[in-house]
């Protein structure tokens, strides 16, 4: 029984899997991107005159230049040089030794972004960090240029030193996993399209915990999904040393003086998605037909989002009573570890008032049979079972969240 006695039910579901492979190139283009811009800004805008990319699509500059200009490289100009280390494996963190049938097993469809329990559609993605070398050869007309670039850089780039920060991404959905999702979420597809593209995108991002968008890929000219994740962890090292040369000898004259800069970046980056539905994999992930199954199977409670007083659910988890707990009354669980920082201080704000917190918190225990009832020692962070019951038990915590946010704003 729920918290307003209504029966539990419990469902069981058969689920097909499917492991999906983005393209890599997508994350080496995000790692281009970023150290580009991340060098630039680093100068006056209008201080380089020339910036070229290795690597880049050869009728890019055509786009800018005339032959004229084409036909000689103003200063200052910045040629940069990206290098992928394709045996970076994080001191083998990124080695997968299992194969896809493992990764497919073990991967829990509750851990994904994309969840619609009401159709049993799942979308879930693993990372990987990727590791990228950058070479910055700058070139200047004088010597007297080069001196100040040298000391400037020193100071800008944080030479011999490592650097971080968290940054905003937007992560390539490849369209096989997109029409498939819009199928099992009954989208009409014409054409390998989505016909009703603006109501597939609003349902999509009512049950995904990232926003979902669909915007131009500029790789291949087509509009298609992506996932914009935020707080993605960047690293970037400048350990070696600048280097400047003694430039190039032309007639009487001394000209095109270098300096050059190795960085190196690492960030996360996706390294496969894993699609779990109920219904039929269809054709639009013809490559992954040999690692689709329909062997895993789950029971689930019917838990409301919701509890009765309108307060969302905050936390779910399962706790497992050791084998000598089952002899014992009142058998005390540490939840402390269920509240992050900024709810710890609200519940001891209102501890220290003579308040409980469970003014704004409901805590529910569920059973595989039945709910149980419990009580909270706030003051200990110790949830108190009567009676031990056999097996696991849930624990779902629900949080006012208005009040929740209020008090904290209070407290900053």
């Amino acid at each position: 029984m729920d918290e307003l006695g209504l029966p539990i039910t419990e469902y069981k579901y058969t689920l097909e899997s499917a492991l999906c492979v983005p393209s890599s190139v997508h994350g080496y283009s995000l790692s281009v991107e970023y150290m580009r811009d991340w060098f630039i800004e680093k100068f006056d805008p209008s201080y380089f005159k020339t910036v070229y990319i290795n690597g880049k699509h050869v009728l890019d500059d055509y786009k800018r230049f005339s032959i004229g200009q084409l036909l000689k490289i103003e200063k200052p100009a910045v040629a940069i040089t990206p290098m992928i280390n394709f045996e970076y494996d994080r001191d083998r963190q990124d080695i997968y030794l299992g194969g896809k049938e493992l990764l497919l097993g073990r991967f829990n469809h509750n851990k994904s972004f994309f969840k619609d329990w009401e159709k049993n559609v799942f979308l879930g993605l693993n990372l990987r960090e990727l590791e990228v070398g950058f070479n910055y050869k700058i070139r200047v007309g004088t010597r007297a240029q080069q001196v100040d670039l040298y000391r400037h850089m020193e100071l800008a780039f944080r030479i011999g030193s490592t650097q971080y920060e968290y940054i905003s991404v937007d992560f390539h959905i490849p369209m096989e996993l997109m029409l498939n999702i819009a199928i099992s979420e009954g989208y009409e597809i014409l054409n390998d399209k989505i016909v009703d593209l603006v109501g597939f995108v609003n349902n999509i991002n009512s049950h995904s915990e990232f926003p979902v968008v669909y915007k131009l890929r500029t790789i291949n000219g087509c509009n298609e999904f992506f996932i914009r994740v935020p707080n993605v962890y960047v690293h970037i090292a400048c350990l070696d040393k600048l280097q400047a040369d003694d430039g190039e000898r032309e007639g009487s004259l001394e000209n095109n003086f270098h300096v050059e800069m190795n960085a190196v970046l690492r960030i996360m980056v996706p390294h496969y998605y894993v699609y779990k539905s109920a219904q039929k994999i269809t054709k639009f992930i013809p490559t992954l037909d040999s690692n689709t199954f329909g062997i895993y199977e789950f029971k689930i409670f019917d838990i409301p989002e919701i509890n009765d007083r309108k307060w969302n659910k905050y936390v779910v988890t399962a706790y497992e009573f050791d084998k000598d707990d089952l002899l014992l009354e009142n058998v005390q669980i540490d939840i402390s570890s269920l509240f992050n920082n900024n709810i710890k201080k609200v519940i001891d704000n209102q501890i220290s008032i003579g308040i409980s917190p469970a003014s704004f918190m409901d805590l529910v225990l569920y059973n595989y049979s039945e709910d149980s009832d419990c009580t909270v020692d706030w003051i200990n962070m110790k949830l108190i079972v009567p009676k031990a019951i056999s097996g696991r038990i849930h624990i779902v915590i629900y949080i006012d969240t208005i009040f929740y946010n209020e008090q904290l704003l209070t407290l900053k």
